[in-house]
């Protein structure tokens, strides 16, 4: 270490102790950060002669700001307050020489800086350990973890020389002191500044569950963002993109009061998408703007345009969620030397990725409700069109089913020139005007059944009450198809709650179906089976069974099994889809289990009345 010769202590051989004590008990004690430091810099004048020591403490990672300046009070109005940038305090390749914990830098080797200088009023002295008034003198700060957070400087040595050894072992211990008080206080502010910023997250919860729309979010999030993270202007935009977010701008400002400059607009979603790949947020400063994020002639735009209004720096965050960009969050802030800490870059990264689901689960609940509401619209209708359908052919269908019925009558003992009988063509009008009817009231059921405003009265009803009218029913018809009916009870009383004609609607359909579909000689089982809260009513058959592939879409309506013997069978394709919304109304379900030529049974479910809820 090279040093001058000057230990010109004016008497002050050494710091005395009690005073010593004392200001240690200060900096180690004291709530109040700007008294500890005014006591620091005034020991360091006190006890080392030196005519001004001032400490300056870094703002976020570029700058540092002067808070206290003690000798002179020129030098303190001066510099209290103004910033000076990281590199000019410290510039990579600066030549100096390390004395003790300071930093030499010679007038010869200073290369000087575009901040406030003060410059000694002292007369400079003679000889090679003069002080020159562009001499530097100057100790770092540091933190526990080693990161730089302020300096101690000191100018106007005594007697006008390079301080010596003795001189320098005072400035290390008052720069300790200094180094503990910047520490303290520098913890304190950082601890702070992470509660403050923990509180974005828990707010942007609270402002995106009561937001009624996207407009609304985005509203309060420019405001809220603007007052926690203290910026001076917050601009939130949504691109078009295929999540179906409506693009849209939002500043803190008012949206129609300051408009966003197109080129800003340009520039910054360029540099969002960019970020959104590299999953990170983006500062740019006008002083050293980064060309890596944009064109050099995009990256002048856009510090015109933040120029024009009067924004210093930038911190642009992407938004988006899963994989997908959805626009970009914007903070400005004014003044010369602005910059952002490592905490806010964080809780700014983390509140954009929030704010991208929330918005994408936004987006995707209304596109949700527009679709629900679509589909409503087309079920209703569908419902208005069965009823007109239904409505419109009831009477032209019973027209021709009676004046068919007239003509059979008439036709009866009419024979034709080939032998055959008249009445043939007339009974193949009444049968297809019956399949018709059948149509017609299979499509009136459908639509009661869909029908959301239909009245029901819902009361427990005996299920085996509603089996043994099925059979009744069936018996006679099953019986001229050689088709024997079996019904085997359940050893108790079992009900549900429903209303009884839908009940007996669902019984009917399916022992219709078995019957139909039976060969002659088989035989149709019906059964009713309780097993706790649930009760099953079985329909199985002998009959022609159902294809595996064509299982899956029984219950569709207008689907009929392509098997030639199935569809040699009249029907409309409509009773089992009747059977499945009825049954589903009744907070049941169906299943089937088919071999193909073997049979199928068909089991409904439904929930039982106990005896505790009877």
């Amino acid at each position: 270490m090279t040093t001058g010769a000057g230990d010109v202590l004016d008497g002050r051989d050494a710091v005395p102790v009690p005073v010593l004590h004392a200001l240690m008990t200060r900096v180690h004690s004291s709530g109040n950060f700007q008294e500890t430091l005014d006591a620091v810099t005034r020991g360091v004048v006190e006890f080392t002669g030196f005519g001004i020591a001032a400490v300056s403490v870094v703002r976020g990672d570029r700058l540092a700001e002067m808070v206290s300046v003690a000798g002179s009070d020129e030098a303190a109005k001066l510099l209290l307050g103004t910033t000076v940038p990281m590199w000019d305090l410290l510039p990579d390749g600066q030549p100096h020489q390390q004395w003790g914990r300071f930093r030499f830098v010679s007038h010869e080797d200073f290369r000087g800086w575009d901040g406030p200088m003060v410059l000694p009023r002292m007369t400079p002295a003679e000889g090679p350990d003069a002080w020159h008034p562009y001499d530097a003198l100057l100790a770092p700060l540091h933190d526990a973890r080693g990161e730089l957070i302020g300096f101690l400087h000191v100018d106007e040595p005594p007697g006008g020389v390079r301080p010596g050894p003795t001189l320098l072992q005072r400035l290390d211990i008052l720069a300790v002191q200094a180094g503990i008080a910047v520490r303290a206080q520098h913890e304190r502010d950082r601890l702070q500044e992470q509660v403050r910023l923990a509180r974005l997250g828990h707010l942007l919860t609270l402002v995106a569950a009561r937001a009624t729309d996207l407009t609304a979010l985005a509203d309060d999030v420019v405001d809220l963002v603007r007052d926690e993270v203290r910026v001076d202007r917050v601009a939130l935009r949504f691109v078009e993109s295929e999540a179906g977010l409506p693009a849209g701008l939002w500043t803190s400002d008012g949206t129609a009061a300051i408009p966003l400059p197109e080129v800003l607009r340009e520039v910054a979603e360029q540099i969002a998408r960019s970020a959104w790949e590299r999953r990170e947020v983006v500062a740019i400063s006008l002083d050293k703007p980064d060309p890596v994020l944009a064109p050099d002639h995009d990256v002048r735009k856009l510090a015109n345009a933040l120029i024009a209004w009067g924004i210093s720096t930038v911190l642009l965050a992407p938004i988006g969620a899963d994989q997908v960009f959805l626009g970009y969050l914007v903070l400005m802030r004014r003044g010369d030397g602005a910059t952002w800490t490592t905490a806010e870059t964080r809780a700014v990264y983390e509140s954009s990725r929030d704010l991208g689901t929330v918005a994408l689960n936004r987006a995707l609940l209304v596109r949700s409700r527009e679709y629900v509401a679509h589909l409503r619209e087309v079920d209703e209708q569908k419902r208005v069109m069965f009823a007109t359908v239904s409505h419109e052919f009831k009477g032209p269908i019973a027209a021709i089913a009676g004046n068919a019925e007239l003509l059979e009558d008439e036709l009866a003992e009419v024979e034709l020139d080939d032998g055959g009988r008249a009445t043939a063509s007339v009974e193949a009008i009444a049968r297809n005007a019956r399949r018709l009817d059948d149509l017609v009231a299979d499509l009136m059921v459908l639509q009661e059944a869909d029908d959301p405003d239909r009245s029901q009265t819902r009361a427990p009803v005996d299920l085996w009450a509603a089996v043994r009218e099925a059979v009744d029913v069936w018996r006679v018809p099953a019986g001229k198809k050689q088709v024997r009916l079996v019904a085997r009870p359940a050893e108790e009383t079992v009900r549900v709650v429903g209303e009884r004609a839908d009940l007996l609607r669902i019984v009917i359909n399916l022992v219709s179906n078995a019957v139909k579909y039976s060969r002659p000689g088989g035989t149709v089982t019906l059964s009713v089976e309780p097993a706790g809260d649930l009760v099953h009513f079985r329909c199985a058959d002998e009959g022609i069974g159902i294809d595996d592939a064509e299982r899956e879409t029984v219950f569709e309506e207008f689907v009929r099994g392509t098997d030639p013997a199935a569809r040699s069978q009249p029907g409309t394709g409509l009773g089992l889809s009747i059977v499945r919304r009825l049954t589903e109304e009744l907070g049941g379900s169906i299943s089937v289990e088919s071999v193909l030529g073997a049979g199928s049974t068909f089991t409904v479910t439904l929930p039982r009345v106990t005896a505790a809820a009877g």
